[in-house]
């Protein structure tokens, strides 16, 4: 019986870059006769080739054309066809998704040249993740993926590995504030000169959630099990506690207040160094009320029956949106300059308040009406970590929920020098 012959190789940006290193390595080295070590090259840049198409993939959710084979994203396809109010991007909600590269590694094995093995639990690891040189300072942990490749015709097999590079961005340098602007009163300022902040660009996902809970505390996983479309919302019904240890198992830490302020407010060109106040509105799509399509509305003084709701739910998911399109983690909405999603609307936010700890929520979401003053950046409320019951919510401008069921979403940090 032939001997298969194995080797590794970790999948980064600039693709499977030790394929070729090998194949020469076995070409001057090996054993092998001359007819085995042409298959063996072949069978090498065979692998390399069907691992960097994975990559690209798995990099920028390029599953489209592949998933239609796949039953299980019959929901979310159905979801993305149907929806009216607000276009969305299909690889937006496949960007590192290990479901879209499961589906592809199946397929990959029906076609015949190269054959690959599905990925089991044991499959999924929470490593340091090091593919920005700039996070070397960091330890900013994320899913790394281990997966099996095969050529068909030699059974040589390679070992790949994916790392998780879809999920945070950096936080610009410069001065910032937090909190609405106040008349009369000097700002609060500060900077992230020493310290390289990356922030989540999305809420955490169902499915995310759903995985962490089976690599990190398997008995407990089935309280947190999706199926369907349930893997790609927003998962809004967890306990601050845990919220904390998802991001801490992460290398990370819960959102603070003030950074999701800083990602939010469109910032200004004066120098708050002179100043002592960074003049900011109450929208993130810029400083004046009128850069933004809900603060139009509000100034025109529109009725509910006068606001095209399809134009509107592009840019903020209310309540009158819910009907229209079922709000899913990845889901372009609600846009920051940073390049985070979900500012305002959606789901209510959990966020880690280190000037006055009680003030631990972000409000503004599809509960209120349009014209509710709690639909602006800066805005908070105070939740106690366990309840999801809206008259356990102290909120602001004397706002009140009845004891209806209340969604609260949350997102990471990471911290790390600069270099």
């Amino acid at each position: 019986m032939q001997k298969v012959k194995k080797a590794f190789i970790l999948l980064t940006p600039l693709g499977a870059i030790f394929a070729l290193p090998l194949a020469v390595y076995f070409w001057k080295f090996s054993p092998l006769k001359h007819e085995q070590k042409i298959q063996l090259n072949q069978a090498l840049l065979s692998l390399q080739t069907t691992a960097i198409k994975l990559e690209n993939q798995w990099r920028l959710g390029l599953f489209e054309e592949v998933i239609q084979s796949c039953p299980e994203f019959q929901p979310l396809l159905t979801e993305i066809a149907r929806t009216t109010h607000g276009a969305r991007d299909l690889s937006r909600f496949l960007r590192c998704d290990i479901k879209a590269l499961n589906c592809a590694l199946s397929q990959l094995s029906i076609q015949g040249e190269v054959s690959a093995d599905k990925i089991g639990s044991d499959d999924l690891a929470f490593v340091q993740l090091s593919y920005h040189s700039q996070r070397k300072n960091m330890k900013t942990k994320g899913k790394e993926i281990f997966f099996t490749l095969t050529d068909q015709k030699t059974k040589h097999q390679s070992f790949f590995s994916l790392e998780d590079t879809c999920i945070d961005i950096p936080l610009e340098q410069k001065i910032y504030t937090t909190g609405p602007q106040r008349p009369g009163q000097l700002d609060w300022l500060w900077d992230n000169d020493k310290s390289q902040v990356y922030i989540d660009r999305y809420l955490v996902s169902r499915g995310d959630f759903y995985h962490w809970a089976k690599f990190h505390d398997p008995k407990t996983a089935e309280d947190w099990r999706v199926e369907g479309l349930e893997f790609y919302e927003i998962a809004d019904n967890i306990p601050r506690a845990l919220q904390e240890k998802y991001c801490l198992d992460h290398g990370k830490e819960l959102l603070n207040s003030h950074y999701a302020d800083a990602a939010s407010f469109y910032p200004s060109q004066l120098d708050a160094e002179v100043f002592a106040i960074i003049p900011r509105g109450p929208y993130p799509q810029g400083r004046r009320r009128q850069t933004s399509k809900l603060g139009l509305i509000r100034e025109d003084k529109k009725t509910a029956d006068q606001i095209d709701w399809r134009d509107l739910c592009q840019e903020i998911h209310l309540g009158a949106c819910q009907e229209h399109r079922r709000l899913l983690a990845r889901d372009e909405i609600s846009l920051s300059w940073s390049g985070i999603f979900h500012v305002l609307g959606g789901v209510m936010e959990s966020v880690k308040n280190l000037k006055n700890p009680e003030q631990n929520l972000i409000p503004s979401s599809f509960y209120f009406p349009y014209d509710s003053d709690v639909h602006q950046v800066g805005i908070r409320g105070r939740w106690d970590g366990e309840s999801f019951v809206g008259n356990k919510l102290s909120l602001p401008f004397n706002l009140e929920l009845d004891n209806e069921k209340v969604s609260i979403g949350f997102r990471c940090q990471g911290l790390g020098e600069r270099e």
